[in-house]
C-alpha cells in the first residue's frame, strides 16, 4: 500500500515529499510534523497511509496527536509526553 506524506516549509516554494516509509513511520512523522509546527512552521499538506488519505484532528494535553481518515474512523491516537515544549 502507498505510504507518503507532503510537507510545505518555510521559505521554500516546492513542497517536501516523505515516501518509503511503513504506516507507522508515517503516522509518527505526520505526528511530529504538527506538534512542532510552531518551532519549524512546516505544514502537514497531504498524509496517506496505506493508500487512504488522513487528516490530522488536534493534540490534547499530554502531547496526544489524533488522524481519521476521511469518513471519520480513527487511524491513529498517541500520546508523546516526551514531546512536551
Amino acid at each position: 500500500m502507498m505510504n507518503f506524506l507532503v510537507i510545505k516549509r518555510p521559505d521554500e516554494e516546492d513542497y517536501y515529499l516523505i515516501t518509503k516509509k511503513t504506516k507507522e513511520e508515517i503516522f509518527f512523522v505526520a505526528a511530529r510534523t504538527v506538534v512542532f509546527s510552531d518551532c519549524s512552521d512546516e505544514e502537514l499538506v497531504y498524509a496517506v497511509a496505506d493508500g487512504e488519505p488522513f487528516e490530522y484532528v488536534g493534540w490534547q494535553p499530554g502531547m496526544r496527536v489524533t488522524f481519521v481518515r476521511r469518513d471519520g474512523k480513527t487511524v491513529f491516537d498517541e500520546e508523546f509526553p516526551e514531546w512536551e515544549h
